[in-house]
């Protein structure tokens, strides 16, 4: 056509920057089927000097430079950068047009596929990484759930450069430079698997390594992480006009919430914003949960944590919390019940396990961090999990492709008799039952029974846990427990005084 327009689009030459670039040349044309967009790669600094740790590097134009000059030049219409990457303070030519529907924003690591060998030895597990949040929080939270890790066993995090291909190199090729792991962004990863020309790399990597999400709540990632940033020139306003079709509303709320928390701490703390991962996300009930962990560095002993949601209620001023959770309670009764030895386990709880054998062809996810550790010290190798916020967030999951999970229906769902029925709508295909809970009921005379009647605020772990108390409780107790299966079947029981928070440590916190 005669008055088709064609956009020029700068873009660093690395293959996941064609490959983020390629996906935002598919959401424009989807919009505007009438434009052309030619791809123009543009090597920045960052590009050139491949050497120098990110740690130590510290211009904050890096990756930015040579593409911000072509853009203010007119060589290029607009730029795609990883969001994350992009500078605070931008040329006042420049003007950020759209963020569109960020990826997956959590970090995977991917080790060797023999690792578990080098596990049940003493020898240091050298991991690559390339920022100091990820050092900190990755390490403190593997050393808890890897797999019947050795007493004293070292982790040692070396700088990492280079493109995600590259990368994946050190733990495919066994050399002298090889190493036992990597961390890297699973929205990279999904990236490259969707993009046809790093496809099949992406496929071999993950086929020979083993994989392991980190959790947001223990390890939140960079502020930004998984989002793109569109660029163009401010003054240029039908491409403006253009790029502002594919601007996602709640990716940027979500963005301002991690960029404002780690600027709250950074400042209350004196310390760099780069020590600290600011992860939000959406939820159902809460709205969205963000959370920020870093270490202090003046004090690397000091652990910074902070958790907040859109729907978290004033705190109480004069609260009575019940955090009794007495073992006479409960007594578990073990079930003959084979699992079978394929396919994708989710395991509700730790307990589903206890009697259970490790299956090595089988992949295992779980509900939460405190379930996570408990199987690794049995010895199971815990792929991922939905960090207390309920199993309907496994949707999330399910999108991203790099992670080569089945459909629902082919799931397998691990938990305790009483609760199966509790899983008929989630499309899961085999529920499982290992184990029985038995639920002793309290007697007038238990010493708990008069300290429960004089609290105020209740946080429940389960809804076998509130039955099993109901008929004690105060009118005027405030419930609370996880935005899972048992904030629905306290309500099915017609409470309505109770409130979601992202796990009972969150729940702790929010009363002191």
């Amino acid at each position: 056509m005669a008055n088709q327009r064609t956009l020029k689009l700068g873009t660093r030459p690395s293959a996941l920057a064609i490959a983020q670039s390629r996906v935002v040349v598919g959401l424009l044309k989807n919009k505007h089927p009438e434009i052309n967009i030619e791809l123009i790669p543009i090597k920045t600094r960052g590009d050139i000097n491949t050497k120098t740790p990110l740690t130590d590097v510290k211009d904050p134009v890096f990756f930015t430079a040579e593409l911000d000059q072509a853009l203010i030049d007119g060589d290029i219409d607009f730029c795609v950068h990883s969001f994350k990457d992009l500078p605070i303070i931008r040329p006042n030519q420049i003007q950020l047009a759209s963020t569109p529907k960020r990826e997956n924003p959590a970090d995977i690591v991917l080790f060797q596929k023999d690792i578990e060998d080098k596990l049940h030895t003493k020898e240091v597990i050298k991991i690559g990484s390339s920022s100091l949040r990820r050092k900190q929080n990755t390490n403190d939270f593997l050393l808890s759930a890897l797999p019947k890790l050795k007493e004293g066993h070292a982790l040692d995090f070396v700088p990492l450069r280079g493109n995600i291909l590259d990368r994946l190199k050190k733990i495919i090729n066994r050399d002298k430079n090889s190493l036992d792991a990597v961390v890297i962004a699973l929205a990279g990863l999904q990236r490259l698997w969707l993009d046809p020309e790093s496809h099949h790399s992406i496929k071999e990597a993950l086929t020979l390594s083993r994989m392991m999400v980190l959790p947001i709540s223990e390890c939140p990632t960079a502020p930004g992480q998984g989002a793109l940033a569109i660029e163009c020139r401010k003054k240029d306003q039908s491409t403006l006009n253009i790029l502002e079709t594919i601007h996602d509303l709640k990716t940027e709320q979500l963005l301002i919430i991690e960029k404002e928390l780690v600027k709250e701490v950074s400042d209350e703390y004196a310390i760099e914003a780069s020590a600290l991962g600011s992860t939000a996300i959406e939820n159902e009930e809460l709205g969205f949960v963000a959370r920020l962990r870093g270490r202090s560095t003046k004090n690397s002993n000091t652990v910074i944590y902070r958790c907040r949601t859109a729907l978290m209620p004033k705190k109480p001023h004069d609260a009575k919390p019940w955090s009794k959770f007495p073992k006479m309670a409960q007594e578990r009764k073990p079930l003959q019940k084979k699992i079978p030895n394929h396919g994708i386990n989710f395991i509700a709880h730790w307990h589903a396990m206890e009697f259970q054998e490790i299956n090595p062809d089988v992949r295992y996810w779980t509900s939460g961090t405190e379930s996570w550790i408990k199987l690794a010290r049995q010895g199971f190798w815990i792929e991922a999990c939905t960090d207390h916020l309920g199993f309907n967030s496994i949707k999330d999951w399910l999108s991203c492709d790099a992670l080569q999970l089945p459909k629902l229906k082919e799931w397998k769902a691990i938990t305790h008799f009483d609760a199966v029925k509790s899983w008929d709508n989630s499309k899961v295909g085999n529920i499982i039952a290992t184990y029985r809970i038995i639920t002793n009921k309290f007697n007038d005379n238990t010493s708990h029974i008069d300290q429960l009647k004089k609290s105020t605020h209740f946080y429940w772990k389960s809804p076998q846990h509130f039955d099993s108390l109901r008929h004690l409780l105060p009118n005027n107790a405030h419930h609370a427990c996880g935005p899972g299966k048992t904030i629905h079947a306290i309500r099915s029981a017609g409470i309505k005084n109770v409130t979601a928070f992202p796990s009972y440590r969150e729940w702790q916190n929010w009363l002191n």
